[in-house]
C-alpha cells in the first residue's frame, strides 16, 4: 500500500455538515497569493502525524479503518502583512466549532483537486 498525502484524499463535506456547526464549503479555499489570509480546510488525517488539537489538547493520531471519521480541521496562518506564520489542528472537528470557527468556514476539496478538474473539464472541452 503507498502513502497517500492528506492533500489528496477527499472529505466528505456532506459528512463533515453533521458533524460542525459551522458552514462547510465543498470546494477549494480561496488563497489570494498576493493577499493571503488565514482559512480553515478539512483534512484526513494520515499515519506519520505527530500534533495535537490547539483547542482540547487532545493528540492526533491516525486510526486505520476510519476513512472520512478521522478528520481534522487544518488552518493556515498568516499575519496582516501575508506571511505564514504556521497551522493549528483542531481534533476533534467539533473543537473547531467550540472554539467559534475563528478562521470561517471549512473548506474540503484540496488545491490538487480543483487543478485535476480543470484539466479533465480542459481535455473534455477539447474533444
Amino acid at each position: 500500500m503507498s502513502f497517500k498525502s492528506s492533500r489528496r484524499l477527499r472529505v466528505s463535506a456532506e459528512k463533515l455538515r453533521t458533524d460542525l456547526e459551522c458552514e462547510v464549503i465543498d470546494g477549494p479555499a480561496p488563497f489570494d497569493i498576493d493577499n493571503p489570509t488565514s482559512r480553515a480546510v478539512g483534512r484526513i488525517v494520515v499515519q506519520g502525524v505527530d500534533d495535537q488539537c490547539v483547542y482540547c489538547g487532545e493528540g492526533i493520531r491516525f486510526r486505520p479503518g476510519r476513512g472520512n471519521n478521522n478528520v481534522r480541521i487544518l488552518a493556515n496562518l498568516y499575519d496582516g502583512d501575508g506571511k505564514w506564520q504556521g497551522v493549528e489542528s483542531y481534533y476533534p472537528p467539533k473543537c473547531y466549532d467550540e472554539a467559534g470557527a475563528p478562521y470561517g468556514p471549512v473548506y474540503t476539496m484540496p488545491a490538487s483537486q480543483l487543478v485535476a478538474d480543470n484539466k479533465q473539464a480542459v481535455q473534455v472541452a477539447e474533444m
